[in-house]
Order: C-alpha cells, then sequence, then structure tokens
C-alpha cells in the first residue's frame, strides 16, 4: 500500500510541479516528453475534394472509364453473338438438320468460342484493373512529390489525410490546405502538359 501512496505522490508531484516550457509532460513514468505541436504545425489535405477537383483525375479517370465503356460494348456484342450461335446451334440439332458429328462439331466450336470470350473478359479485367492501379500510383506519386515540395521548410510537421473514411473525424478548418494543394497540382499538371506537347 505504501508503494503504491508513494508512486502516486511522485505521478501528482510530476503532473502539478514541472513547468511546462513547450514540453508536455507525461504522467508515465520513463516516457519521453513529447514537444507540443504549435498552432499551424499540422495541416491535413481532403482526399475526397482532391479526387474531385484534381484535373489529372478527371482526365485520367475519364480516359479509363471510356476504355471500360469499349470494353462493356465488346464484351456484350461477343457474349449476344455467341448466345445467338448457340440457339441456332441447338435449333438445327433440335430439328435433325445436321449429323451427329456436324452437331459435336459445333458443339466443339462453341465451347472455343465461350473459352476465347473467358479469355478476353478476363485479360480486359486484368488490363483495366491496371491502368486503374497505374493512375492510382501516379496520383499518389503526384501528391507524395508535390507536398515535398510544398512543404520543403516544414512550415507543416506533419500533413494529414482525411476523407468519408479517414480516422480524423473533425479538424479546424484553418488546417485544411486542400485548396493550395489543389491549385498546386493542377498548376504542376499544366505545366507537364504543356511541355509534353
Amino acid at each position: 500500500m505504501r508503494k503504491v501512496l508513494l508512486v502516486a505522490s511522485l505521478v501528482a508531484f510530476a503532473l502539478v510541479g514541472c513547468k511546462n516550457n513547450g514540453v508536455k509532460n507525461e504522467a508515465v513514468a520513463g516516457a519521453q516528453p513529447v514537444q507540443e505541436v504549435g498552432v499551424y504545425d499540422i495541416a491535413y489535405v481532403n482526399m475526397d475534394s482532391l479526387m474531385a477537383r484534381y484535373d489529372y483525375v478527371t482526365e485520367k479517370g475519364a480516359e479509363v472509364q471510356a476504355k471500360a465503356d469499349k470494353v462493356d460494348k465488346e464484351l456484350t456484342s461477343k457474349r449476344r453473338s455467341l448466345e445467338s450461335a448457340v440457339a441456332d446451334a441447338n435449333e438445327k440439332v433440335q430439328k435433325g438438320l445436321v449429323t451427329r458429328a456436324q452437331a459435336a462439331e459445333l458443339e466443339e466450336n462453341l465451347g472455343k468460342r465461350q473459352q476465347n470470350l473467358e479469355a478476353y473478359y478476363n485479360n480486359m479485367m486484368a488490363e483495366l484493373a491496371e491502368d486503374q492501379q497505374v493512375m492510382n500510383n501516379n496520383i499518389y506519386n503526384n501528391l507524395m512529390t508535390f507536398l515535398q515540395e510544398f512543404n520543403a521548410d516544414y512550415k507543416y510537421k506533419m500533413i494529414l489525410t482525411t476523407s468519408g473514411s479517414a480516422p480524423i473525424l473533425h479538424a479546424d478548418p484553418a488546417l485544411d490546405i486542400t485548396d493550395q494543394v489543389v491549385e498546386g497540382l493542377n498548376a504542376k499538371y499544366a505545366a507537364e502538359k504543356k511541355a509534353s506537347k
């Protein structure tokens, strides 16, 4: 009991008796002091807003979506063609318009067409997923590169991200640097596009 009282009084003494000269003292014995963060040492970027307003995302996202729409149309057309061929083959077999050997050949050809369609579908889905991943990687790389330049003077000790599912539930709007980041990213992207033409 004396040990508990002694530890409690030492903790109370540490909490009350220590001066706070820009350093936050921890109540846990042996813990290192933590430097208090200044008023604007932390900032955040709203990723939902950035993704909606960053020109690169708008343009590349439209390209990926156009490709996805084209693939969808091609797949729909190929499926309909295969379904029509299957219906035609079934009708011929049911009406006795083909021999057993011809029916077996039709079935084999339709099976190959089905396999080709499935392979095409899998290849296109993998290609679209890769396009999306490359776009996401470029967005992340562009953002990290920009933030390194933007915060080269370490004005911000930490730049966080927030979105609908991010762990930051509430923050002072004064810490939101999304507008600055979007403007900078868009200016950099416009300059890169102009230089590549």
